[in-house]
């Protein structure tokens, strides 16, 4: 299973977990041009597995040619 990573800037604890209620992530999942044609419930399916992530400016999150088993949704930043 593909993990899909939210990340966004924000003030957030050390470790760069972000606890967001399911229905703000359903809303910043609604905003990214990937997923706008989504249904309501499949939004929920993505929010359910989706991990927020708040990084700081700069951090590297992947590299080209690095194969991954996740996919990350940039939201702002």
């Amino acid at each position: 299973m593909t993990r899909v990573q939210v990340a966004r800037s924000s003030t957030t604890s050390q470790d760069g977990a972000v606890a967001l209620r399911r229905d703000a992530k359903i809303e910043l999942l609604k905003r990214a041009p990937l997923f706008s044609g989504c249904s309501k419930s499949e939004l929920r399916a993505l929010a359910s597995t989706a991990d927020e992530l708040d990084l700081r400016e700069g951090t590297i999150i992947t590299r080209e040619g690095r194969p991954g088993r996740e996919f990350f949704v940039l939201i702002s930043g």
